[in-house]
């Protein structure tokens, strides 16, 4: 193998590292232990309402997990938890720059950034099939209980926390509503967590965390006070993960505005990163 090519596995092998890593890591085990217990309470009235009438919920559920703005804030707050001590660099990691050399080792935390997101909402994404087990379908169609709960949301319960928009059924097919979901949760996932890796970089770990949860925070507050309609939501990309926003006729920001925001964000903080790092001076710190 020639030094280019393993110059260009490096970023990889770095960023596999790292996520194998979580298995080492109190932090991750925490994560996916808050989003079990969180998706299990409040999939519960649905669950035990598929109980009650013998029909089967489909597998295709994930995309009204971010209809509600608190369900959003929650999950998006975990999120952060799992991204808090970017640029990740602890003793293990300096001996792997040392190995690969700077620019390879930051590259490797922006693609360790990228499968992080992903595999964080294709977690979700299998939780919200698993814990419906065994009242689970797996039609190519959206099944008849999400359709009776969207005409009747009372019928679950108090339905302050999840409903099923009739809109999201009358849109989208089941597969193309869970890929639009779960594309655009994990470009915004991305974006959050190099706005962290960013502001990390000039400032001590904890200003990133910061940085991002108020601008979740105040993402899902504004545009739970000021409606989907508004302009205001094209600051809010937290709000974007909920697809009732794409079935409003008015609506201010479309699938394409997202997805060009979301590129654009994470292309030009991938630079800015990139760019900061040449002068980053690298100690290591304790794993949170």
């Amino acid at each position: 193998m020639t030094s280019e090519k393993r110059g260009i596995l490096t970023p990889v092998h770095i960023a596999v590292l790292g996520i194998k890593k979580w298995l080492s890591s109190p932090r991750m085990y925490v994560v996916f232990l808050m989003l079990a217990v969180f998706e299990w309470t409040l999939i519960g009235d649905v669950r035990a309402y598929a109980i009650s009438i013998g029909m089967s919920i489909s597998c295709w559920y994930f995309p009204f997990l971010f209809v509600n703005n608190i369900n959003c804030i929650f999950y998006y707050f975990a999120l952060i938890l799992m991204y808090c001590n970017a640029p990740y660099v602890d003793e293990h990691q300096l001996y792997l720059m040392l190995r690969s050399g700077r620019r390879n080792w930051f590259a490797g935390q922006l693609l360790y950034t990228v499968a992080s997101s992903v595999l964080f909402f294709a977690g979700m994404a299998v939780l919200s099939v698993v814990e419906f087990i065994p009242n689970v379908g797996f039609s190519a169609e959206w099944e008849s209980v999400l359709v009776k709960l969207s005409q009747n949301p009372a019928a679950y319960g108090h339905g302050l926390y999840l409903n099923v928009p009739f809109q999201i059924l009358q849109t989208y097919s089941p597969w193309h509503a869970f890929l639009l979901c779960f594309f655009i949760n994990v470009g915004v996932g991305i974006l959050l967590g190099l706005l962290i890796f960013y502001v990390n970089l000039w400032k001590s770990r904890g200003y990133g965390a910061a940085a991002a949860l108020a601008w979740v925070a105040v993402s899902n507050t504004v545009t739970q006070k000021i409606g989907l309609r508004r302009w205001m939501v094209v600051l809010a990309p937290t709000s974007w993960t909920n697809l009732s926003l794409y079935c409003e006729r008015n609506s201010r920001v479309s699938v394409g505005f997202a997805a060009t925001f979301l590129l654009a964000g994470i292309a030009v903080l991938s630079v800015l990163i990139l760019i900061r790092a040449k002068k980053y001076s690298i100690e290591a710190l304790e794993e949170i």
